[in-house]
């Protein structure tokens, strides 16, 4: 199975005023009952008098759950830029957990999908800019 998610908005951080417009386009592809791979793009701009940037976000995903499991291990590779003349250099996150799905053991049924929750100002908050 292959899911693919677009998303857009535009928001405004209460404090000092912050707004920005994003979006983002994610695939993830079944191998399988238990193995699913993704890419997600991010893609976020700010405009304030005193800070203006684009922020993109890529990131490679995979996860494995074993069939009628509720355990799963994951791991994400994600690239976090920020240019613009508030801009600041590259960073890469690397992520890797174990997850449990409570009620889900021996379930028989298709497996959902979680579509990711927009955060266009995460990684400002990540480096101290906001």
């Amino acid at each position: 199975t292959t899911t693919i998610e677009m998303r857009a908005g535009a928001g405004m951080a209460d404090q000092n005023g912050l707004d920005f417009v994003f979006g983002g386009l994610g695939v993830t592809q079944d191998v399988g009952d238990s193995l699913r791979f993704g890419v997600q793009l991010e893609v976020a701009e700010f405009d304030e008098a005193a800070f203006e940037a684009i922020g993109t976000e890529l990131t490679l995903s995979a996860r494995y759950s074993p069939p009628g499991s509720g355990l799963g291990l994951f791991a994400e590779v994600g690239r976090h830029d920020l240019s613009g003349t508030s801009g600041a250099p590259a960073e890469i996150t690397v992520r890797a957990g174990l997850s449990l799905e409570l009620g889900r053991a021996g379930a028989k049924g298709p497996r959902g999908t979680r579509f990711r929750s927009p955060d266009p100002i995460a990684q400002l908050v990540r480096r101290g800019l906001y």
